[in-house]
């Protein structure tokens, strides 16, 4: 983008500046069919835009790889949760050109374990 100031009538040098747009953050979902005891699992619309990957964080377990179907939908989760029953987060961010939106976290229960 070029900029150039005005003041007085008077015009300044044009100075070229890069602008990186960040990438449209993502609403996080609980998918309720795909949480077991020890799995949670969120899932999103893809954003508009370029989105080279999904950062998915969780504070407990382990992120599982994003899966995507013909919809648009993606899905991640956090498997391998030690507690049935409990509260667990899951974090998504999305990352274009070394860009990071807005992170969504969604706090998800697991299912209880009933004998």
């Amino acid at each position: 983008m070029n900029v150039t100031s005005v003041s007085n009538g008077k015009s300044s040098d044009v100075k070229t500046i890069a602008l990186r747009a960040l990438p449209e953050a993502v609403t996080l979902n609980e998918e309720r069919g795909m949480v077991t005891t020890t799995t949670i699992a969120a899932s999103w619309t893809m954003p508009s835009g370029i989105v080279e990957y999904y950062d998915v964080f969780c504070l407990v377990g382990d992120p599982s790889p994003v899966m995507g179907n013909p919809s648009g939908n993606l899905t991640a989760s956090c498997v391998n949760l030690t507690m049935p029953g409990d509260d667990y987060n899951i974090s998504v961010t999305a990352v274009s050109n070394g860009q990071r939106s807005e992170t969504d976290t969604i706090t998800i229960t697991a299912c209880k374990f009933i004998p």
